[in-house]
């Protein structure tokens, strides 16, 4: 008996990213008497069912490895228009909204390391120039 009697997801593809692998998971579930809905894409008797979702599968695994890459596109072209901070932590003297971290606008001075801040400014010291350590 299958620990699950039916498993639901939304696309053909979103169980697996190897074209075989969505086929070999929904065999084993089948044979321990559960089954594998698709929302999107309800199962039929069509013949050419199966090779529509080896089709989407094969699709799903070519398109994987360029997911990090437009991603990565994606937050520099935020960056770029302001919507969005190029850091995870904020700059020496600023502080990151808890809701919204990094939304430029919701940037705010911390009062006391700014203090400290300007007090090491005001001793004479000036950071390295970029590049240089």
């Amino acid at each position: 008996m299958a620990a699950f009697a039916r498993v639901l997801r939304t696309a053909p593809d979103r169980l697996a990213r190897h074209a075989v692998h969505p086929l070999r998971r929904i065999a084993a579930l089948a044979q321990r008497g559960g089954a594998v809905a698709c929302l999107d894409r309800p199962r039929s008797q069509d013949p050419h069912d199966q090779l529509r979702r080896q089709i989407r599968g094969a699709v799903a695994a070519d398109e994987r490895p360029l997911i990090p890459d437009r991603r990565r596109r994606g937050r520099q072209a935020t960056w770029r228009r302001g919507q969005r901070l190029p850091w995870s932590v904020p700059p020496a003297g600023e502080v990151m909204e808890p809701e919204r971290p990094r939304e430029p606008q919701r940037l705010r001075l911390d009062p006391v390391n700014a203090a400290v801040i300007t007090q090491i400014l005001a001793w004479g010291y000036r950071p390295p120039a970029a590049g240089h350590p």
